[in-house]
């Protein structure tokens, strides 16, 4: 398939080929109405985009986080659920409370007991030292805890190179931290708003898309930090014309059955937990170990089931009177539950082995940005721990060396011999979130892989400092990608061939 798109800016027609990936190879289409593409590729690349990692993939420049507010962004999801007078205080600590057991309860639920404590059938710790925070407000200024922005992230590499799923534009990011975490190492707790952001037009594939690369990318020449700001603002909380605002209760997961409007495909909120300083209400600390979880926006009506999107179009919802907005835990996408890996893996067991050895070749490419993993949902935990050995799969494998030899003769088969069981076990450990951000911070993966450190469990701290991961892989890559996208992979150093070549995996998940 051949699809043709118009750049809105200073930028020439091209031709891009999208059967394969989102962006493939990207040539010149010759116009007579276009001078400069008569002047030949060179002049064209002379004047292509090069972007600015820090204006166009990770923002963290105090003018344009000064509009990101915890209150504002919480308020504007509660504000487009079309719930009446439900408060954002009241969703933030019925959010909370999703950690407490229904003995420490603070609201009506839900609580983490009310399934025998598991999430999608697998395990979670219950209660966890963050329901505490199911009773404080987060909207006093100074209170340690409240939270501060630390980055907007530009995640347009996730657009998906299906064509299923062309419906998404990628993730568009807001990082809180807070305050306490700034200088209490015990009572740290992040939150990351991941909202995917619907396509208007998924027929044209990424071409769809361009109005927000452009917008992305205009940052980097853009040397007034106030402008840059209205930009970000604008396209968070307005949207750009034809797309939805960022933030907004469809773009974090409220679809289907729990929600009206908004693509198949959705974002979620994401939580790197970790207050084991804190007394748990009356009882003394818990000291529960440092821990990622995943959540999604729902919306919720008494009277009948809230009727959801039709044919993938908005339509009028219940009357708001009749509707709250609830956050549901939800499982850890792309981390599968480290007991599959072993000799006892309940039930799904032999499946999970079986579609592990596909995902091997996914897993053997040398170079960080190439390595990826695809789960089916089902496989999902409910909580990703960064200090045991219950996310490790290398540790998991270990007691299990029927699988051991299976994944050695897949490695024999694929050419790639020089790899071991072990170090497929820590390629697949890296894309998971507890893996990225600590369990193979700095490991030797094999093939003359190092994968890249974090900060320390996370890959932003509080004070806005980015990660080795960050700033030596994964955002020159990123960069790449963008590059690619607005100028044509003829004009990138180094061209990706695919915009979804990172879609899943710990790449993911930064």
């Amino acid at each position: 398939m051949t699809t043709r798109f118009n750049v809105p800016t200073n930028l020439p027609k091209m031709i891009c080929l999208v059967g394969v990936g989102l962006l493939g190879a990207c040539t010149i289409q010759s116009s007579p109405d276009d001078e400069r593409v008569a002047e030949g590729q060179d002049a064209l690349c002379a004047s292509s985009v090069v972007i600015n990692p820090s204006r166009s993939l990770f923002v963290t420049d105090s003018v344009a986080l000064g509009r990101f507010s915890f209150n504002r962004v919480m308020s504007q999801i509660v504000a487009r659920g079309n719930v009446g007078k439900q408060s954002p205080l009241s969703v933030y600590q019925q959010w909370w409370d999703t950690q407490n057991d229904a003995s420490h309860a603070k609201t009506t639920g839900p609580h983490c007991d009310d399934s025998a404590t598991t999430v999608n059938g697998f395990p979670i710790d219950c209660p966890r030292q963050e329901g505490m925070l199911a009773a404080t407000d987060p909207f006093v200024s100074g209170s340690p805890d409240s939270y501060v922005p630390v980055a907007l992230v530009n995640r347009i590499d996730l657009s998906p190179s299906s064509a299923k799923a062309q419906a998404s534009c990628g993730q568009y990011r807001i990082v809180f931290g807070k305050v306490s975490g700034l200088t209490n190492g015990g009572d740290r707790d992040l939150i990351i708003f991941e909202a995917v952001l619907r396509n208007p037009h998924p027929e044209l594939g990424i071409s769809g898309c361009m109005p927000v690369a452009q917008m992305w990318g205009d940052l980097s020449g853009n040397n007034d930090p106030v402008s840059r700001a209205d930009a970000l603002e604008n396209f968070y909380f307005n949207g750009l014309p034809g797309f939805s605002p960022v933030v907004d209760p469809a773009n974090y997961g409220m679809v289907g059955q729990s929600g009206y409007g908004g693509p198949a495909t959705t974002g979620q909120i994401r939580t790197n937990q970790f207050m084991p300083n804190r007394p748990y209400f009356n009882l003394p600390p818990l000291g529960q170990q440092w821990q990622l979880r995943e959540f999604k926006v729902t919306r919720e009506c008494t009277g009948g089931v809230d009727p959801g999107p039709v044919n993938d179009k908005v339509i009028s919802p219940p009357s708001p009177a009749s509707c709250k907005l609830v956050i549901r835990q939800d499982s850890v996408k792309q981390n599968p539950f480290g007991g599959l890996f072993t000799t006892s893996p309940g039930p799904l067991g032999a499946q999970f082995q079986q579609d592990f050895l596909a995902q091997v070749p996914d897993l053997v490419p040398d170079d960080v940005n190439g390595i990826s993993s695809a789960y089916p949902e089902v496989y999902s935990a409910g909580q990703s721990s960064e200090q045991d050995s219950s996310n490790d799969y290398r540790n998991r494998l270990a007691s299990n060396p029927a699988f051991q030899g299976l994944i050695t003769g897949k490695l024999a088969a694929i050419g790639r011999s020089d790899l071991t069981w072990q170090n497929v076990a820590d390629r697949a450990t890296t894309q998971s979130c507890a893996g990225c951000h600590q369990l193979t911070s700095n490991l030797d993966v094999g093939g003359g892989v190092i994968w890249p450190s974090s900060n320390g469990f996370t890959q932003i701290s509080e004070n806005g400092t980015l990660s080795p991961a960050l700033t030596t892989r994964f955002l020159p890559h990123r960069k790449l990608v963008l590059e690619t996208l607005l100028n044509g992979s003829a004009c990138s150093p180094s061209p990706v061939t695919s915009v979804g070549e990172t879609l899943g995996g710990g790449n993911g998940v930064n």
